[in-house]
């Protein structure tokens, strides 16, 4: 079951794969925090290497601790380089050292922004001063107040603490950030008119992917990606459907989002669910649809199948 369970799509374990390891290295920094299922599914593959690197050995337990910690850039202006916000924050985990950290930021809209910090170094306890460095606000960034709205902490055998914003009051002495912007700003959301899926994948054909055909439009900065959450028919396995346009989509156009289930051969067959559909835009506009009737309605269903 539990390698079942890992065996879904996530962006995660894709990228720390590719990367190459150093002693304080940044994996990613994205304008969509990381999913619970993402977070879960890490956290599994991580206990899962350590059991086997580990044989006979007692899993380590023990929560890692952020400390204390302040919001280190206080305003961000859009003009002034590096333009992005930043987080200091110590911390203390069990002997199996810092994994990573994430530290998700809401915007005056809704907006999405997050934070991440990777180490390979494994250190048992320190401080990390950290910068949005890789994911800029761009010239259509809403102005005004973003707040960190939630905190996760991981050590390298999968034990994580998330913070929320009554937990981060009592750690960081304030929560915010003012993001300054004296060009045209986008504060709407992007709009999903309608889409078709894929009824049935079949694991034997030579391509087994599930596909959204979505017909999306934004106001101004124009839709940069998709993404589909489906879970498996007992809801113990989630895989994500990820789209991304060539260019930022506009006027109404279609956009693709596409899972692909070569290497799930033991993924269970049956009714697999869409529980969860975002669109975001350049800006970092969010839409996210989760009521099933409304799923329904825009996308013909919110089922498909997986066959043999």
């Amino acid at each position: 079951m539990l390698t079942r369970f890992f065996a879904l799509i996530v962006c995660v374990a894709s990228v720390l794969a590719a990367t190459t390891p150093s002693s304080a290295q940044e994996i990613f920094d994205s304008s969509i925090p990381l999913t619970a299922a993402g977070r879960a599914a890490h956290a599994l593959k991580m206990r899962l290497d350590w059991i086997r690197n580990h044989p006979n050995i007692p899993l380590p337990s023990g929560n890692p601790q952020i400390t204390s910690g302040f919001i280190s850039t206080p305003i961000v202006a859009l003009h002034i380089p590096p333009a992005v916000p930043g987080v200091f924050f110590q911390f203390a985990t069990g002997p199996t050292g810092l994994a990573w950290t994430e530290f998700d930021f809401v915007g005056p809209s809704g907006q999405n922004y997050a934070i991440y910090y990777f180490t390979y170094a494994a250190p048992t306890s320190g401080a990390v001063n950290r910068l949005g460095t890789t994911y800029r606000f761009n010239s259509y960034a809403e102005a005004g107040v973003y707040t960190l709205v939630s905190a996760t902490i991981a050590d390298y055998v999968g034990n994580t603490t998330t913070y929320n914003p009554d937990q981060l009051a009592k750690i960081f002495p304030k929560l915010t950030f003012y993001l300054s912007n004296i060009g045209d700003s986008d504060s709407a959301k992007p709009q999903l008119l309608s889409g078709k899926i894929t009824p049935t994948v079949s694991l034997s054909s030579p391509r087994p992917v599930f596909a959204a055909d979505l017909i999306v439009s934004d106001s101004l900065s124009g839709v940069g990606g998709a993404s589909l959450i489906l879970a498996s028919p007992d809801g113990q396995i989630y895989t994500q459907a990820w789209g991304q346009p060539g260019t930022p989509i506009q006027l109404p156009a279609k956009l693709t989002a596409a899972a692909n289930f070569t290497y799930e051969t033991d993924f269970p067959r049956g009714t697999w669910t869409i529980i969860d559909v975002s669109i975001s835009d350049i800006a970092g506009n969010t839409l996210d649809i989760s009521d099933a009737n409304q799923i329904k309605s825009l996308l013909g269903s919110n089922t498909f199948q997986l066959t043999d």
